[in-house]
């Protein structure tokens, strides 16, 4: 079911966002972030997988940043088709100011793309900081675009985040240990017998 990681067709790093397009899940600033990063990297994509409310802003704001013709507006994809659009990115990240437990990290983390996440909610419980990937303060953009440049101009942080997320996912969040978990806590709770 998770893909193998695989590289872009077209030479050129990419930067995956998969979430509805509404304002809390901070699209809008991604796109400054991805702006002020692009300066420097001129063959970098950005693919935001997802529709909602905020496209139309979205799109109206790529152009008014002068990074239209590089970001993809994929719309809302089937699962198999979105996780192989992840498997084939090089970051992976999730800009929201609201968010449980996000189920794109694990599947990023499972692929072995690295991520970059906003410090909210649950996410500090998965992505440990410079250990199985690396977060940011919400809505500080300069912070994000610190923390694109630095994942891509570092092959050996990439490949330690990966190498870490993979493990993390595996031993954790596994459905069959998580399942296997489970019976044991209900065997040895019904077990005392009276």
């Amino acid at each position: 079911r998770i893909p193998l990681k695989s590289p872009a067709a077209t030479g050129n790093k990419t930067i995956i966002c998969v979430g509805r397009l509404s304002p809390e899940k901070g699209q809008a600033g991604l796109l400054r972030a991805f702006a002020k990063v692009r300066s420097s990297r001129p063959g970098l994509e950005l693919w935001l997988v997802g529709d909602g409310p905020e496209r139309g802003a979205l799109e109206a704001l790529a152009e008014e940043l002068g990074i239209s013709g590089a970001v993809i507006f994929a719309g809302r994809l089937p699962e198999e088709e979105t996780l192989a659009a992840i498997a084939r990115s090089d970051l992976l990240v999730l800009p929201s100011f609201m968010e449980g437990l996000p189920i794109v990290l694990m599947e990023a983390m499972a692929v072995g793309v690295p991520v970059i996440a906003s410090r909210v909610a649950g996410i500090p419980e998965l992505v440990h900081d410079g250990a199985t990937g690396l977060l940011f303060t919400p809505s500080n953009w300069d912070e994000l675009a610190s923390a694109i440049n630095r994942l891509l101009g570092d092959e050996t942080l990439q490949g330690m985040l990966v190498e870490r997320a993979k493990a993390k996912v595996a031993a954790e969040f596994d459905t069959r240990k998580s399942a296997a978990e489970l019976a044991r806590l209900f065997n040895s709770a019904g077990g005392g017998g009276k």
